[in-house]
């Protein structure tokens, strides 16, 4: 018989021993320690002027933040704005539509009520050219102007007498003035021999 004290095979290690040597081995993972810092922190070394003026920013910072509107607020103010009901934004809107169960025959009707209405919009409208055209009546005086309205004088216009053939006839084709034809006379005159003016104002005399 062997003698297990002697024998080191024989001997066999005790379960603390092992568990010993194990922690050794492999020591427990304790969780990180974090510190965060805090305002006493950064401002230890600061003045006193300088921490009053961080307290005030902090203070600031902190009504900001507390005075920032909500996404449902800020939509309500929009639908206030645009004077919708203050809901409008907020609301969701139905997805399902209403299935159209007209007839062919009844959408084209439809479409054609719908062109003629806005054709009769537009016929109504009144066009730049037909206002200068009348304006352009009211002056001249005329009754009836291209399109065979008749013409409403303005408040306070000068009615203009209607072209004539006179003042149709170019300045540069007109009947020379008085102060001209005056003139031309003169010029005459001087030409003429004192028997010839004798003749002419005795003509005239008699």
């Amino acid at each position: 018989m062997s003698d297990p004290i002697r024998n080191p095979l024989d001997r066999q290690p005790s379960s603390s021993s092992l568990e010993q040597s194990l922690r050794m081995l492999n020591p427990p993972q304790e969780a990180p320690i974090t510190i965060y810092p805090g305002p006493s922190s950064s401002n230890a070394n600061l003045s006193k002027a300088d921490l009053e003026i961080a307290q005030r920013l902090e203070t600031l910072r902190k009504r900001h933040n507390e005075n920032i509107p909500t996404e449902e607020e800020m939509a309500s103010r929009l639908a206030q704005i645009k004077g919708l009901p203050s809901d409008h934004y907020i609301r969701t809107q139905p997805a399902y539509q209403r299935p159209d169960t007209r007839s062919n025959i009844e959408k084209s009707d439809d479409l054609l009520t719908q062109v003629m209405a806005e054709v009769a919009i537009d016929a109504a409208a009144p066009k730049p050219e037909d206002e200068l055209e009348a304006r352009l009546a009211r002056l001249r005086g005329d009754e009836h102007h291209r399109g065979g309205a008749s013409a409403v004088p303005l408040e306070g216009a000068i009615a203009l007498p209607p072209p004539t053939i006179a003042n149709s006839i170019p300045r540069s084709y007109a009947a020379p003035s008085q102060s001209r034809m005056d003139n031309s006379i003169g010029d005459d005159l001087d030409d003429l021999t004192l028997d010839e003016l004798h003749e002419i104002f005795g003509g005239v005399s008699h």
